[in-house]
């Protein structure tokens, strides 16, 4: 065999290794996966979206994780294409040994929702994720129109404490050990998809 062939079957096979590879990672991306322990959406978990919508997608996040600001970005897009066929739910998840600020930006999140502004406050602080500090989260307080007063007790108060133990407590019992976890109806996943992917396990699930 001379030089030439030899390189076009190294090609061929490297091609085709190339696309198993892909066909596998989609693969895993679209295979659904029985739900045996589901998470508890209650009263007090932050809700976006349709209650009774076809789409169910539930993320354990941590504000300090890369991972999960680029997933809200996808989660934004989602929102813009499915509109009220779609319904976000966050559960706290921050990992504090890693993270320094996960706990804290996530208490700065559930004292904003006591006055019923999470989702700004939880788009704001992916925005900044970088520049994380009790001086910008008070800066973003006033930003959204928190009470100022009100939000500073809360936070230095611990008040929201109780419901981030709460998630983490049933997230570890779900088997959560990283970030981005989430769920999109029966479908789990533990690492960033792309967009196209959720897309068509959305799509399929709504010709359903």
């Amino acid at each position: 065999m001379n030089k030439s062939k030899l390189s076009i079957n190294i090609l061929l096979v490297l091609s085709l290794i190339v696309v198993v590879i892909f066909a596998i990672s989609v693969f895993s991306f679209s295979r659904k996966t029985k739900i045996y322990n589901f998470p508890e959406i209650t009263r007090q978990s932050p809700s976006l979206g349709n209650k009774k919508a076809k789409i169910q997608i539930i993320e354990f996040g941590d504000f300090q994780c890369p991972f999960c600001a680029e997933l809200n970005s996808l989660f934004a897009k989602l929102k813009n294409d499915y509109k009220d066929n779609i319904r976000i739910v966050w559960k706290d998840f921050p990992i504090y040994s890693i993270h320094a600020q996960a706990l804290t930006a996530a208490e700065v999140a559930r004292c904003a929702q006591k006055q019923g502004q999470f989702w700004p406050m939880h788009d704001q602080i992916f925005a900044n994720q970088k520049n994380l500090s009790s001086d910008l989260y008070l800066a973003l307080a006033e930003a959204i129109g928190l009470n100022k007063n009100k939000f500073v007790s809360c936070v230095n108060n611990h008040e929201t404490l109780k419901l981030i133990e709460a998630d983490l407590k049933e997230g570890t019992g779900l088997g959560v050990n990283g970030t981005p976890y989430f769920y999109v109806n029966n479908y789990l996943f533990t690492e960033l998809p792309t967009y196209e992917q959720l897309k068509k396990i959305i799509n399929d699930e709504l010709i359903k």
